[in-house]
């Protein structure tokens, strides 16, 4: 076993891993220019909501010396090699996030696309793969035959994507994404630079024998307070991320086992929890649910844990098929009843989608073409292939609250937008036709 672990078996001479290190510490010339075509790959992969293009930017980009420079110089204590690491990731990381911000305050596509917005809330993970990677990084570079491992290191970390994000920030204005952005760079330099720092102590590099026992305690206590306050929001946030995680598995649990109204059919379902609003909405078709049915349901939802949450219950205008001929057909073991029970609940659904219609013919003569807000979805979602959009009726809503404008949003079966692409479209349609709330079905 030890045989198969050992790093010392194709392990490159000292003194040419250090060269390789020193080499890619620098930028300037091919390296420089090299670093801001990917950053412009990167942003625009991130302004198109296109994780291939992220990749592939992350892949040719040489931010990985600088701060893998870092770690060897304060592993061997030769400061001459950190501070020009240390000089040298400034200016990458100022240039970048300059270039970044010009390609973004030029775009005309100005929304924040899913791949942008998951670099603005570092977690726990983050700090454990900058970590991993940088165990990989230092390991690649110091072997003899490099292989494929240092451009996995730098896809795995994902060191460009959150420079592009404080570009976005500072072009739009949105100084929350900007900390967090810098915030999930910082810990991919620390911790990656930490590993580094480990591994090249363990493989026994040589010291520069001008330290002191004393000075090198001194610079390991330096480090361990650097890990310890970028570690400790990265557990806060990881905590909420996972108790956000939990939340929406009960909520799920909840409609599962107590939202099978009889008669009555879910076609579409929002969970939402931003900000510590927290709600359940519900789209119904098929018979009517009274709200004292709705009502039970309501007061069981402490048993899930979901005190505080709200749900919303929407239903058609018209009703659907008689709850006891629902319940009928669900006793019936013959599958034709079911057949027929489905394509009842199908032509139904396809009665709700011509009132849609309708009502997107009324839009058009209020000013909101379906022409036209497809067009604007499709110039932010170019993926986007149709959208049809209405009002709804709301009921369940708290006595002497405001009445408010819902409505639902139908996207075809082969969409390819992602759960969280179709959430923020739902978001701009609501700003977009003046809608308070838009819960999203397929057709």
């Amino acid at each position: 076993m030890r045989e198969r672990f050992d790093l010392r078996g194709d392990q490159a001479y000292e003194g040419q891993t250090l060269e390789t290190v020193r080499k890619d510490v620098q930028f300037r010339g091919a390296n420089l220019w090299i670093l801001l075509f990917a950053i412009l790959i990167c942003s625009i992969g991130l302004n198109v909501n296109s994780p291939a293009v992220v990749i592939g930017a992350m892949l040719i980009s040489p931010l990985m010396g600088p701060i893998l420079g870092i770690g060897v110089g304060i592993g061997i204590y030769d400061f001459d090699l950190l501070l020009t690491a240390l000089k040298n990731l400034a200016i990458a990381t100022v240039a970048s996030v300059a270039v970044s911000a010009a390609y973004f305050a030029l775009s005309p596509i100005t929304e924040a696309q899913s791949e942008l917005l998951a670099r603005v809330s570092p977690t726990l993970w983050d700090v454990l793969i900058a970590t991993f990677g940088g165990f990989a990084g230092i390991i690649a570079v110091s072997r003899r035959e490099k292989g494929n491992a240092l451009p996995g290191v730098a896809i795995a970390t994902a060191l460009m994507p959150p420079i592009c994000t404080a570009g976005y920030a500072i072009a739009s204005a949105q100084w929350q994404y900007f900390a967090g952005s810098l915030y999930l760079f910082f810990i991919n330099i620390v911790f990656i630079a930490v590993s580094t720092f480990v591994l090249v102590r363990f493989m026994r590099f040589t010291k520069h024998q001008f330290v002191d026992e004393s000075h090198e305690k001194r610079v390991r206590r330096y480090i361990l307070l650097i890990v310890a306050i970028v570690a400790v929001p990265s557990v806060y946030t990881a905590y909420v991320t996972v108790q956000s995680s939990l939340y929406i598995q009960r909520a799920n649990t909840f409609i599962e086992q107590e939202c099978d109204f009889e008669g009555a059919e879910i076609i579409a379902q929002s969970i939402l929890d931003e900000d510590g609003d927290r709600a359940i909405e519900l789209v119904l078709v098929g018979a009517h649910v009274t709200e004292r049915d709705i009502e039970r349901s309501r007061q069981r939802m402490p048993r899930y844990n979901l005190a505080g949450t709200e749900l919303i219950v929407m239903q058609d205008r018209d009703g659907g098929m008689e709850a006891v001929e629902y319940a009928a057909l669900r006793r019936q073991d013959d599958l034709s009843a079911l057949y027929r029970r489905n394509d009842e609940l199908l032509s139904r659904r396809d009665a709700i989608i011509d009132s849609l219609r309708k009502q997107m013919s009324s839009l058009e003569r209020e000013g909101n073409s379906p022409q036209r807000v497809l067009a604007e979805a499709q110039a932010i979602f170019p993926q986007l292939e149709g959208l049809s959009y209405g009002r709804l009726d709301a009921v369940g809503e708290s006595a002497g609250e405001a009445a408010q404008d819902r409505g639902i949003m139908t996207l075809p079966d082969n969409t390819q937008l992602s759960k969280s692409e179709q959430r923020q479209l739902a978001r701009w349609l609501t700003r977009r036709v003046g809608l308070d709330t838009v819960i999203i079905a397929k057709q």
